[in-house]
Formats: C-alpha cells, sequence, structure tokens
C-alpha cells in the first residue's frame, strides 16, 4: 500500500512539475528533472519494497574505500 501511495504520488508530481517546465521552462532542464525524478522513484520503491538498488554513493564505496583503506595501512 505505501509503494502505491508513493508511486501515484511522484507520478502526480512529475507530471504537474513537467506540464509547467514544458510551459516555462527549457528543454534540457525539463529532461534533467525527469531523469532524476524517476531515479528518485525508483530508488524509493527499491527502499520500502527491500530490494537491492544502486545508489549515488555505490562508486564511492566500491572505488574509493578500498584505497583509502590501502594508504592508511601504508601511512601506519
Amino acid at each position: 500500500m505505501k509503494t502505491l501511495l508513493f508511486s501515484m504520488g511522484m507520478i502526480g508530481l512529475i507530471y504537474f512539475i513537467s506540464k509547467y517546465l514544458h510551459k516555462h521552462g527549457n528543454k534540457t532542464e525539463l529532461l534533467l528533472f525527469v531523469l532524476l525524478m524517476v531515479y528518485t522513484t525508483y530508488e524509493g520503491i527499491a527502499e520500502l519494497q527491500g530490494l537491492p538498488h544502486i545508489s549515488i554513493i555505490y562508486p564511492v564505496e566500491r572505488l574509493l574505500e578500498p584505497i583509502g583503506r590501502w594508504l592508511e595501512q601504508r601511512l601506519s
């Protein structure tokens, strides 16, 4: 039920803001907004359902953390 309400709310938000941006903004802003909102909706649904998801911090965790640990070992 939470997922359905969340999805309906996000779809409504995307629709109304997209309509406004289509009238008053440029197409690049509209595209970026829609992409960001689709990603945010996906993240929200994945979190509510307990599904695996890739967040923005994923590359940092996978790439920079091992380098940081290696540097700590070398400098300690």
